[in-house]
């Protein structure tokens, strides 16, 4: 989310309705950046994206590396693998290092560290920056970044970027009712 807000387009072309027409307007480039990067309102600075990014495949790869001939797959913030077992000590020492540098971070900025565990709408605690536990799947398949099928017992789980999982799963079984 934070990379998201960092580098959201802060140079857009100006969009009008007028006369049942829709016109744009392309603006001065150095002018809009200018004016963004001087304003008070300003809570986030573009470049600070790169970083967010850089980071994230940081800790993506701490994991990777730590996981060796054992690692399947990852995407952004997840990783498959063997051996659960093996690597648990590296999970938990990951997470308490994370949290603990949010604490730090929380207690500086004088901010309520509940805050770093939203709940969701069932009220179950997430806290952020962590790697949780997915489940054991009996397979996994996947066709590339983003799209992989799961199963555990009888119950499958598809993931395609964009698509919601429920709709991915409900056109595969009726694709498959119809063939």
């Amino acid at each position: 989310s934070i990379y998201g807000m960092s580098v959201t387009d802060i140079v857009r072309e100006e969009t009008e309705y007028i006369d049942d027409e829709w016109k744009s307007t392309p603006q001065n480039i150095e002018e809009e950046i200018s004016n963004y990067n001087s304003s008070r309102n300003r809570t986030l600075y573009y470049a600070w994206g790169i970083w967010v990014t850089a980071y994230a495949r940081r800790n993506l790869w701490s994991a990777i590396f730590a996981l060796k001939e054992d690692y399947i797959y990852a995407d952004t913030d997840s990783v498959k693998y063997f051996n659960k077992e093996k690597h648990a000590a590296y999970f938990e020492e990951y997470n308490v290092d994370v949290t603990n540098k949010l604490l730090t971070m929380a207690k500086h900025q004088k901010l309520d560290p509940k805050l770093l565990s939203p709940k969701t709408v069932e009220g179950i605690e997430k806290p952020m920056g962590v790697w949780e536990w997915e489940g054991d799947y009996t397979h996994f398949k996947t066709l590339g970044a983003k799209r992989y099928l799961t199963k555990t017992g009888d119950y499958y789980s598809l993931t395609v970027a964009g698509l919601p999982k429920s709709a991915g799963m409900k056109y595969l079984k009726e694709q498959g009712e119809n063939d």
